[in-house]
């Protein structure tokens, strides 16, 4: 056995029997460590959270280990939903009567809820309650009052059939639109009803409406609307009206004129009207004149040819008769106020007739001329 081979066994056993040879440094090291220990501060005590999820059928395979960012995550959420915001906006009338289904806009609290306010035909918004510029509550309510448009006005108006005065001051009613209306025929002393222009019953619009009521005189026994020329005779009376007053200027003797109302009255006496205001007596000294009565050659004097431009000047609201000759036959009518053109001219029996371009022959006492 070599040196180095004797060297290398010592070693080894020197090595595991280190503590039987060296008794001593064995002991040193000992007192060493727990001298260490002295001088060390004590450890301190770490507590632990355990989360305890709740008690189900589950095992400890089924129960997710979650990370510790996890719980930050979950903490953001609940902050978010926090933050969540909702506005519901309602539409209705005055009545409370809902216009359009209600409306929900969401958001973040603090952030602007940028209402758009809706528009509805025939309505106007005038009351707000609960507007916020901002998202304050995570629940709110806005509601929204929305006004109804007044209707157009219905204008009430009663008159004299046959002159077309006004009987009683004009009447008007209002109403929200849509509203139903129903009308009430008024009551006129000493007159009866007679008919009515325009609807008595309907719903306010959003245009103006008209109604008007037509009465007659209650002592007008019978009236007819059949024209007749009559020539006076004399100078004969005429009246502002049936029964009433004079008039300073009478008829002119030998005069014709045309009636567009007869009227018997409830005493039997019989009036005739001759335009505008001016009434004549049945019993005054008059002769009916009928175009059988005419000579036969005086519609064949000659006729002048004129140019000429004139306004119908008879009862407002009325139209004036016009004949198919002078003293003929009724053959069309003409408004009141109405501008015309005269084409034709002639002379019979002392009464100018003027001939109304494309209509009829008529009288100048119902023509005003420019």
């Amino acid at each position: 056995m070599s040196i180095w081979e004797n060297v290398s066994k010592f070693a080894r056993l020197f090595s595991n029997n280190k503590t039987a040879l060296f008794p001593q440094h064995s002991r040193r090291r000992k007192r060493q460590r727990r001298r260490q220990q002295w001088q060390q501060p004590p450890k301190r005590k770490v507590s632990t959270t355990i989360d305890v999820l709740p008690t189900t059928n589950t095992t400890n395979e089924d129960i997710p280990l979650m990370p510790s960012a996890d719980k930050t995550n979950v903490a953001s959420v609940q902050s978010a939903d926090e933050k969540v915001a909702q506005l519901i906006i309602i539409y209705q009338d005055q009545k409370h009567q809902a216009l359009a289904d209600p409306q929900i806009i969401s958001g973040q609290i603090g952030d602007a809820t940028n209402i758009k306010f809706r528009q509805f035909a025939g309505y106007t918004l005038n009351k707000i309650v609960g507007y916020t510029a901002n998202f304050v509550h995570h629940k709110a309510i806005l509601t929204l009052t929305y006004e109804k448009h007044d209707g157009g006005i219905i204008w009430q108006f009663s008159r004299n059939y046959d002159n077309y005065r006004l009987l009683a001051k004009p009447q008007f009613l209002r109403g929200k639109l849509g509203k139903p209306y129903s009308l009430a025929i008024p009551q006129i002393p000493n007159y009866v009803f007679l008919k009515a222009n325009g609807k008595l019953k309907g719903q306010f619009t959003e245009k103006q409406q008209t109604v008007t009521y037509f009465f007659r005189r209650a002592d007008w026994v019978d009236v007819t609307t059949i024209s007749h020329l009559l020539r006076m005779e004399s100078y004969v009376t005429c009246y502002d009206d049936i029964g009433g007053n004079a008039l300073a200027t009478p008829l002119a003797k030998d005069s014709v004129w045309q009636t567009f109302l007869s009227v018997k009255m409830a005493d039997r006496s019989l009036w005739h009207n001759i335009g505008g205001n001016i009434w004549i007596k049945e019993t005054a000294d008059i002769t009916y004149i009928h175009p059988y009565d005419m000579k036969p050659e005086l519609p064949l004097l000659p006729v002048q040819e004129v140019d000429l431009y004139a306004t119908i000047d008879f009862i407002a609201g009325k139209e004036l008769l016009l004949f198919n000759s002078p003293f003929g036959k009724k053959s069309s009518s003409i408004k009141n106020n109405e501008q015309v053109r005269i084409t034709r001219f002639i002379h019979l029996e002392g009464i100018n007739w003027f001939y109304v371009a494309n209509e009829g022959w008529t009288t100048e006492y119902y023509l005003h001329f420019q």
